[in-house]
């Protein structure tokens, strides 16, 4: 069993990493979601000498569309949840990332979650991968079937979230976005730095290891490879993190007519159904917030091989004790009971486990 594995980012480094995410995407286009639907609308005030009192408004919890469970959304209605996905080029969501947003306190965990992890891919039947059809794969599969929308339905099932925003890039709008920015600054190790120069071409080797400014296919590279060389799987999310981060060290200070002029650079490889003022809003939000610190997940899983030893999945150990942790992390909720939809999953997970594994 692969333990948990807990990676810290100190204060400054996290509110540069979520600072990132909406500065680099404050542009999207789509129309914006709203929160909640509201039933009863206030009345205009009667034409009497009797003020009446206007009736309260009735809140409906949960959305089916999103696999949102009714209990859980109003359990966290002082949360907000925003996806952010790094989409390749096969149209997988390679990089899936959790803004979780206090509103009562002012602020945000920043959760990575492994592109590996074993899902249900989508709730309404099989999905075929080569041939063969599969209810369960790796989590990035949903993206390629169902989009942002996709995406937010398994993780909201899976992980008992109330996540309504998504945001997403593809390669192409990184590399654009890191030229755009004149270069960013990583730490290259020398085992990355022989994995990244036979992916590229003749005129953006990298010639040295250690800090340097890398062009933006260099950074497409850095962020690609699946494993360091020497490290396990999960250093990818960290490499991300920091590609992030250096992104926003060099955006944070841009104008907004500036941002605007890169937004024209990288606008045709966003996907999000987050109007620009919703994103320009919530840069403005997250830049006031003290924001905390960022794991992987599942926290607890198992890598397991299938079809031949053709994909490996991290399967957790179990899908409701790192549900539970998960809640205990994000939202201070002890003993944290999941949804009947997580535990039917888990239950799911264990029986094809079992199946695999013998």
């Amino acid at each position: 069993m692969k333990k948990r594995r807990r990676r810290k980012l100190n204060a400054k480094g996290i509110a540069l990493l979520t600072g990132l995410i909406v500065a680099v995407l404050t542009l999207g286009v789509a129309v914006g979601m709203a929160g909640y639907k509201k039933l009863n609308p206030e009345p205009k005030a009667a034409q009497t000498e009797e003020k009446k009192e206007a009736p309260e408004e009735t809140q409906v919890w949960g959305d089916e569309s999103l696999g949102i469970d009714p209990k859980v959304d109003e359990d966290l209605q002082d949360y907000r949840s925003i996806a952010l996905l790094g989409i390749d080029n096969g149209g997988r969501s390679d990089v899936i990332m959790v803004v979780t947003i206090n509103k009562k306190t002012n602020q945000a965990k920043v959760n990575a979650v492994h592109r590996d992890t074993y899902m249900q891919i989508s709730p309404s039947g099989t999905y075929e991968i080569n041939g063969k059809e599969y209810e369960f794969f790796k989590c990035n599969r949903a993206y390629k079937r169902d989009g942002v929308y996709g995406t937010m339905m398994e993780l909201n099932r899976h992980m008992d979230l109330n996540i309504r925003e998504c945001i997403g890039i593809d390669w192409d709008g990184i590399e654009r976005l890191v030229d755009r920015l004149g270069g960013i600054e990583v730490d290259v190790s020398e085992g990355m730095l022989s994995w990244m120069n036979t992916q590229l071409d003749s005129a953006n080797l990298v010639t040295k290891s250690g800090v340097q400014t890398i062009n933006g296919k260099q950074a497409v590279q850095y962020l690609r490879c699946r494993k360091d060389p020497g490290s396990d799987a999960t250093t990818r999310d960290e490499r991300n993190q920091k590609v992030l981060i250096s992104i926003f060290n060099k955006a944070k200070g841009m104008s907004v007519s500036e941002l605007s002029d890169i937004y024209d650079e990288v606008a045709n490889q966003l996907d999000t159904n987050m109007s620009r003022n919703t994103l320009t809003d919530t840069l403005a939000t997250l830049a006031t917030m003290d924001l905390e610190e960022t794991e992987g997940w599942p926290y607890n899983y198992t890598e397991m091989w299938d079809n031949g030893n053709e994909y490996y999945y991290f399967v957790p150990d179990t899908l409701t004790s790192n549900v539970s942790e998960l809640h205990k992390t994000l939202f201070g909720q002890d003993n944290y009971d999941p949804s009947e939809t997580v535990k039917m999953l888990n239950d799911k997970i264990e029986t094809n486990r079992k199946e695999q594994l013998h």
